[in-house]
């Protein structure tokens, strides 16, 4: 440290507080260059892929648990030619209820998991890849406002959830979505989300989609939690 700070004139440099004995814990708290230090895409997706292994044995539907059903779902995209956020995008599709299995990491619960996924992946990861995951459920109330039969052949369980997330959208909420840039995008994943069900595909590994995320981490948002700087 004593060199970084050795280019800066004396008035311009910062006075460092003493560092309490229970910061040595953590060396973010005491370097306050440390956490500046970007992460790389391995480390991000090994995060990633951790939390999936770790909390993705939860059943998402019956004999299907949440790893299941995403990697069908990017395996689905794959297959059938997708560009690499959108395949990516599925896979991350349902990070959020991931996430809400945590308080800690989720505090605001009455959050939608769509919404909770989106937001801590795009610390990470491009826009490609996190807005049509934020998008994904509101693409659904899109279809069920342009194609009634859509709607009327939904089962009634997930009518009645969608009825809880506001329904069909109106005309003027369809005009915005139709205008967002990522709204193709978000359709498309919602197809492989509902295709994504079949408790009999076999799918590889997260690991066969490493180098499809590592490729779409945006690297000036790859960054560890920033603490706050331990100077005066």
């Amino acid at each position: 440290m004593a060199g970084y700070y050795s280019v800066m004139k004396s008035e311009e440099r910062p006075a460092i507080r003493p560092v309490k004995t229970e910061e040595w814990s953590n060396p973010m708290l005491i370097d306050p260059i440390a956490w500046r230090c970007p992460m790389s895409p391995t480390e991000v997706v090994d995060e990633v892929i951790s939390l999936f292994r770790e909390r993705g044995n939860r059943l998402y539907r019956e004999s299907l648990t949440e790893s299941q059903h995403g990697l069908q779902c990017a395996t689905l995209a794959r297959f059938n030619g997708e560009q690499d956020a959108v395949v990516a995008a599925c896979l991350l599709h349902d990070f959020g209820r991931l996430l809400k299995q945590a308080a800690d990491e989720c505090p605001d619960n009455a959050a939608h998991h769509e919404e909770i996924g989106a937001n801590r992946l795009s610390r990470h990861f491009k826009p490609e890849v996190v807005e049509p995951i934020r998008l994904h459920v509101a693409a659904m109330r899109y279809l069920c406002w342009k194609d009634r039969k859509y709607y009327e052949e939904l089962p009634a369980t997930t009518r009645h959830r969608l009825t809880q997330r506001g329904g069909p959208m109106s005309d003027r909420e369809a005009r915005a979505f139709e205008s967002h840039p990522h709204c193709g995008s978000a359709l498309r994943l919602l197809r492989y989300d509902e295709m994504g069900r079949n408790k009999g595909l076999c799918t590889p590994d997260f690991e066969a989609f490493r180098p499809v995320l590592e490729a779409l981490v945006d690297k000036a948002k790859a960054r560890a939690d920033e603490p706050e700087l331990a100077i005066a």
